[in-house]
């Protein structure tokens, strides 16, 4: 196939990342549309939600939400989602995004997620969810990447960093060069849709409502923690405070694990376990990613502590 066989050159990417995952592939989507000549612009989720007013405690303004998304995507633009599968579904925060996107009246779609090992449906609950507004999806498809997950009865899960990440870079990006393609030539290509696909989601489905909990209620900080505020200012929910002067958890976790994995200090910890680095190591990112900077922290004084003369 030549330039002149391109169906689609215009594309919108609304991506969510946790732990730099999604955002790779986005970018690497993204440079190979437009080495192809197409148009390509990216919106990050957790930008997003933090510009409309996400933060500890408040929900981002749902009118604002709806204005961004209306502006950032052109009337001839392919819409692509890109998402990492959490516990067999789409990312909480992004999905809650769906209904406040402009009406598809056919606008075409594609929906892309990163994974571990299997997706099950999560990319067919995307399609589905957006079909329902009016979008006709062409492509559904998943990308293996790293995982971001050793914990506490999930110890099973190898965290991979550093040289241990090659075999990732070859196999995704053939994967992209492959999405590439299909999105510029529009060739069909449906994952998720099956019933071996949907009851792998729907047994993994479970997590969503007991994870968040009971993470939330385990995370803390120890006395490694120095204040620099990454995993306040990061967090994509806006789910941690350090008003009193030291990091507080909410109950809004959509458990990316972003706090966890990128404390510079190791200080956060989900349970008293996680203490011992040796067995549950951090993942640190892929091709060098780092948290974005989203809000600005105040930091407090502990609580009885004196105030400073």
């Amino acid at each position: 196939m030549d330039k002149s066989d391109i169906v689609n050159r215009n594309f919108r990417i609304l991506y969510f990342t946790g732990t730099g995952n999604t955002d790779w592939v986005v970018k690497k989507i993204r440079e190979g549309l437009e080495a192809k000549g197409a148009s390509c612009m990216t919106l990050p989720a957790d930008r997003l939600l933090a510009d409309c007013g996400m933060g500890f405690g408040m929900k981002p303004d749902p009118e604002l939400l709806k204005a961004r998304l209306g502006d950032f995507l052109s009337d001839d633009a392919v819409l692509v989602l890109g998402f990492p599968t959490y516990e067999g579904t789409v990312p909480r925060p992004f999905r809650e995004l769906f209904p406040l996107l402009p009406e598809g009246n056919g606008r075409k779609l594609a929906c892309i997620s990163t994974i571990l090992l299997a997706g099950g449906d999560a990319v067919h609950i995307a399609e589905k969810t957006l079909a329902q507004r009016g979008y006709r999806s062409f492509l559904t498809t998943y990308v293996v990447m790293p995982g971001n997950i050793r914990l506490p009865h999930f110890a099973f899960f190898q965290i991979h960093n550093g040289k241990d990440l090659d075999r990732f870079y070859e196999s995704a990006g053939k994967a992209v060069a492959e999405i590439v393609d299909e999105l510029l030539y529009q060739k069909a290509h449906f994952e998720g849709r099956t019933i071996a696909d949907y009851l792998i989601g729907a047994s993994n489905r479970w997590g969503e409502y007991i994870l968040p909990d009971l993470w939330g209620k385990q995370m803390f900080a120890d006395a490694k923690c120095i204040k620099r505020a990454l995993c306040a200012s990061s967090c994509p929910m806006g789910n941690i405070s350090l008003a009193k002067g030291y990091p507080e958890f909410g109950t809004n976790c959509c458990t990316c694990l972003r706090c966890y994995n990128f404390c510079p200090e190791n200080a956060i910890q989900i349970t008293e376990h996680t203490r011992d680095e040796e067995k549950y190591n951090r993942y640190k990112g892929f091709d060098g990613w780092k948290p974005p900077h989203l809000r600005h922290v105040e930091i407090g004084r502990r609580e009885h502590e004196p105030a400073r003369p």
